[in-house]
């Protein structure tokens, strides 16, 4: 199982945050919902292996619901 993730939506945006493990060191994960709207929203996760100093982006997704 994955760690929860914990955090808010708040004024259009969320961001969760989990602590997590790669090869043995500690870092957080965060994950970041905006521009939500109903048929998109775009998703970024990022990492952070200096207690949330500073964090690098490692996936952006720009998702629109298809509609048939």
């Amino acid at each position: 199982l994955n760690p929860p993730l914990i955090g808010t939506f708040q004024d259009g945006r969320g961001e969760l945050i989990a602590q997590d493990a790669v090869d043995g060191r500690s870092i957080l994960v965060r994950g970041v919902w905006s521009g939500i709207a109903p048929n998109a929203h775009t998703y970024e996760e990022s990492y952070s292996d200096d207690g949330g100093r500073t964090w690098k982006p490692a996936f952006i997704a720009n998702v629109t619901r298809v509609t048939p």
